[in-house]
């Protein structure tokens, strides 16, 4: 049997926190952090219970 999906809802509770700076007329500089905490959904996915998770970006954009 293959089983997709998750059994039960929510699946994370996420929080985001996002800087974007103009360096110049045509650049831009975005940071950003966030911190996932796993849900009922995706520890009962897992079969056992998971940890929270974080994650960051930088990005330099230019338009031409």
């Amino acid at each position: 049997v293959v089983v997709s999906g998750v059994p039960t809802t929510p699946l994370s509770a996420d929080f985001y926190l996002e800087f974007v700076r103009a360096l110049r007329p045509n650049a831009y500089l975005t940071l950003g952090v966030g911190v996932s905490f796993p849900g009922d959904g995706l520890e009962a996915a897992a079969g056992r219970p998971l940890d929270p998770w974080a994650g960051g970006l930088v990005n330099l954009t230019f338009q031409f």
